[in-house]
């Protein structure tokens, strides 16, 4: 079994996550601006230039998840960085090419991730999402949005009646690489390295004197 193949369930769970004390609602597309959109500049958003230390404490109070988590998946997604982006040209050739819903778009805008959360545009999509690819550079709801698919896929793995891994573990290999082989038949999850970058991320930030959100 290699590292990257260790079980992880005798860990402790990965930052404070319960029950949510409400159903999340979804967050309002923030107000678009074509001039931004086109040149990439984010002085036109308003929430630009919010501490993100507070951006991630309205998104884990909204969903009752940890502010230091959400920070450290940021952490690995993006380095932090509102204005992250990755092309996923497999991504377009196996799900969009052919996708009605999609290929008529262009390719880098369709299948690219945006922003700190590194959101994919189609996930976006499924969750609600009606704006354009670009707007999730946008912080609070790029924050926002990845804190709820983070609760929701929570809320359905506690459902089931998979007990191999703390809940949080599953939901984070989710986030990043899908529901298939999360974990696969041989109990693993296919994306556990991604789930350890994280878990590091997260101890780095509390050795770096983080905490939680003030009440």
């Amino acid at each position: 079994m290699s590292k990257d193949d260790e079980i992880l369930s005798d860990s402790e769970p990965l930052g404070k996550v319960g029950p949510p004390s409400y159903p999340p609602t979804p967050v309002k597309t923030p107000p678009r601006s074509p001039e931004a959109l086109e040149s990439g500049d984010l002085s036109a958003f308003p929430s630009t230039k919010i501490d993100l230390d507070k951006v991630f404490c309205m998104a884990a109070k909204e969903f009752n998840l940890d502010r230091i988590l959400l920070k450290a998946v940021a952490t690995v997604e993006s380095s932090l960085n509102p204005m992250a982006y990755r092309f996923e040209p497999k991504y377009w050739d196996r799900y969009l090419a052919d996708n009605a819903d999609f290929n008529h778009m262009e390719p880098e805008r369709a299948a690219a991730s945006y922003g700190l959360m590194q959101i994919m545009y189609p996930t976006a999509v499924m969750f609600g999402f009606t704006g354009e690819p670009e707007e999730l550079y946008e912080p609070v709801y790029n924050v926002m949005l990845g804190a709820r698919i983070i609760r929701l896929h929570i809320n359905k793995i506690t459902e089931s009646t998979n007990v191999t891994f703390w809940p949080i573990d599953i939901a984070l290999a989710r986030y990043n690489g899908g529901n298939r082989r999360n974990p696969g038949p041989d109990g693993k999850l296919r994306n556990i390295a991604y789930l350890k970058k994280v878990k590091q991320a997260y101890w780095d930030l509390l050795g770096e004197g983080e905490h939680d959100c003030d009440d």
